[in-house]
């Protein structure tokens, strides 16, 4: 792996886990009838973290569009593919 790659790779894993993590609050919240209790703007929290998963999502896209052959192995960008055409 290059240095372009790397720096490509590294970025994309960050953004990607960023969102996992965005991801995972959010079915906490939706899930889990503590999580509502002590949020007492559950629905405002529920919103900032749709808004957190939509603008990891599209830096992820934008990578993957712009950097994709440069960065994903073959396996991966396999997968990612996938992934895109399950949302639509």
């Amino acid at each position: 792996m290059d240095l372009r790659q790397g720096y490509l790779q590294s970025s994309y894993n960050h953004y990607i886990a960023e969102r996992d993590k965005h991801v995972l609050d959010l079915e906490v919240y939706l899930s889990n009838p503590v999580a509502v209790g002590e949020h007492p703007h559950i629905g405002e929290e529920i919103r900032k973290k749709i808004e957190e998963v939509d603008k990891y999502d599209s830096i992820v896209s934008t990578l993957i569009a712009r950097y994709g052959d440069q960065m994903l192995d073959k396996t991966e960008e396999d997968r990612v593919k996938e992934d895109q055409n399950a949302k639509n």
